[in-house]
C-alpha cells in the first residue's frame, strides 16, 4: 500500500502533463492556502471535557492540480498536495484540595497540540458557470509526519504558580503497530466553491471532513476524525 501511494503522485503528474499535450482545454495549475483544522473525537475515552476543549488549529495547504474538461460546464480535477492538519485542545479546570492547612483551591490548565502533514489527492467534479465554480468529489490522504505538543500549569487561588510544565513536543509514530499514535489512512470527502480571473488567477474555499476515523493511540477506545476548512489563492496555466 505504501508504494501504490508513492507511485500514485508521479502516475497524476504524468497525466496532468499527457493531458495538456493533447488538448488545449486542460489546465494545470498551483495554488496554497491556509487552513483551519480540528478533529472530532469519538469513542468511550472521548469525554464531554475533551470534546469541548477541541480549537481549530491553523496550518497550511499547498500542492497542483489540473482542470480537465469533460462538458460544456463539467471538469474532472484531481490534485496533489500536503496539507497540514491536526488540532488545539484546552482544558480549564478550577478545583480544590484538602490539605493539613485546609483547604486549597487551585486552576489548572492543559494545553495540547497536534499537527500532521498528509500527501493527499482530490479528485474533485466541478460545475463551471462563466468565472465561478463549485464541485465536490473523495480525497485519499497518508500521513507522512507530526508532532505532538503538550503544557501543563497549575495556579493557587493566591496567585501562585506552583507547576508550569512546558516540555518541547514529541514526534507522531504513525503506523499500523501496536506502539504507533495514529494510523496512517485518512479517506474522506471535499467540497469547493471559488472564482477564477481571465489571467487564471483564482480565489476559492474548500471543506473536507474524515469519513473513515482514524484511531489515536490504537487500543485506546478513541477516534478522531479531521475537520478542515482551507482558504485557497491558485493561478492557473
Amino acid at each position: 500500500m505504501k508504494n501504490f501511494f508513492k507511485i500514485l503522485p508521479l502516475f497524476l503528474i504524468s497525466q496532468i502533463v499527457y493531458a495538456q499535450t493533447i488538448n488545449e482545454g486542460v489546465k494545470f495549475g498551483l495554488r496554497a492556502g491556509a487552513n483551519l483544522s480540528k478533529i472530532q473525537l469519538s469513542g468511550q475515552l472521548a469525554s464531554n471535557e475533551l470534546k469541548n476543549g477541541i480549537k481549530p488549529l491553523l496550518s497550511y495547504n499547498f500542492g497542483l492540480y489540473a482542470n480537465i474538461p469533460i462538458s460544456k460546464v463539467f471538469s474532472f480535477q484531481p490534485g496533489l498536495s500536503i496539507v497540514g492538519k491536526g488540532t488545539k485542545l484546552e482544558i480549564n479546570r478550577n478545583d480544590s484540595l484538602k490539605t493539613g492547612l485546609g483547604i486549597v483551591k487551585y486552576n489548572q490548565i492543559t494545553k495540547r497540540e497536534l499537527n500532521i502533514a498528509y500527501l493527499e489527492v482530490p479528485l474533485n467534479l466541478i460545475f463551471n458557470y462563466e468565472n465561478f465554480f463549485i464541485g465536490a468529489g473523495p480525497y485519499v490522504a497518508y500521513a507522512l509526519f507530526g508532532t505532538d505538543k503538550e503544557s501543563d500549569e497549575i495556579t493557587l487561588s493566591t496567585g501562585a504558580k506552583v507547576r508550569d510544565n512546558n516540555p518541547p513536543a514529541k514526534k507522531i509514530i504513525i503506523g499500523n503497530g501496536d506502539n504507533a499514535d495514529i494510523r496512517p489512512w485518512d479517506i474522506g470527502a471535499n467540497a469547493t466553491v471559488g472564482y477564477q480571473l481571465n489571467n487564471g488567477l483564482n480565489f476559492s474555499a474548500n471543506y473536507a471532513i474524515n469519513l473513515a476515523k482514524t484511531d489515536y493511540r490504537p487500543g485506546f477506545d478513541i477516534q478522531m476524525s479531521n475537520r478542515v476548512l482551507t482558504f485557497f489563492v491558485g493561478f492557473a496555466f
